[in-house]
């Protein structure tokens, strides 16, 4: 390699013009380099020090962070502390980081820098919001029906036993509907499919309107079948919704 090829400056260059958040910090946790991506998403999100980042303590920052009440931040800090201990060579970690306009989130990943004189770390943060996105929609539309965009029937089950658990735990009521349209092979057959499409959609609509609080969910439960969950609801409150 040449030598100009060798200068700080080169390799400053290199770590600048990747997307990723780059920090360096000591064992005490200091901050000793940082690029561009870093200062430029702290100025973006209100952070202090900026651009003297100088001294700046990483792990305290972080600390803050938890004192907020930010639950994911007792996880780092662990990862962290089992790195810096070198009980572990690496440290992995996915977290939210939404802000007030967006979800975010981030992949985090911390190593040791291989040095012989100094015994620093180097902190990475990207953002995977593209591919979290992408893998919520894939994930959301594996529990919906598509003709009739109610849940199917496996977030039925899974909601089902989320809500025995809470009832047991809270003792509470949760009462099961299940609905089967009479007659739907005459309608079928005398007006098309097309016909009894649209009024199992129709019948959908109608369930998703009786049915609006967090513990509720109505399901396509298979063909003209249909279920729904009502959580911390009596046998007679049910009994009426039903009807």
């Amino acid at each position: 390699m040449r030598q100009k090829h060798t200068t700080e400056p080169f390799f400053r260059s290199i770590l600048d013009s990747l997307p990723q958040q780059i920090a360096v910090f000591d064992k005490l946790g200091s901050l000793v380099f940082v690029n561009r991506a870093w200062v430029s998403f702290c100025r973006e999100n209100g952070g202090l020090h900026c651009s003297n980042w100088d001294g700046i303590n990483y792990l305290e920052t972080c600390s803050q962070a938890l004192g907020s009440g930010d639950d994911t931040v007792s996880e780092i800090l662990s990862g962290i502390e089992e790195v810096i201990s070198g009980r572990s060579e690496y440290f992995l970690y996915e977290y939210p980081c939404h802000s007030p306009k967006e979800k975010r989130w981030f992949l985090m990943q911390l190593r040791p820098l291989e040095l012989v004189d100094e015994e620093l770390f180097v902190v990475t943060h990207l953002n995977i919001t593209e591919r979290r996105l992408a893998e919520d929609k894939i994930r959301q539309l594996s529990l919906v029906d598509d003709l009739t965009g109610l849940y199917n029937r496996r977030r039925f089950n899974a909601f089902l036993d989320e809500q025995w658990r809470r009832a047991r735990r809270n003792r509470q009521p949760v009462s099961v509907i299940l609905i089967d349209v009479d007659y739907f092979k005459s309608i079928n057959d005398r007006f098309g499919h097309p016909a009894g499409d649209q009024c199992l959609r129709e019948l959908a609509v109608l369930m998703e309107n009786h049915c609006r609080r967090p513990d509720d969910l109505v399901a396509r439960y298979g063909g003209e079948e249909f279920g729904i969950i009502l959580g911390n609801t009596d046998l007679e409150i049910a009994h009426r919704i039903a009807e």
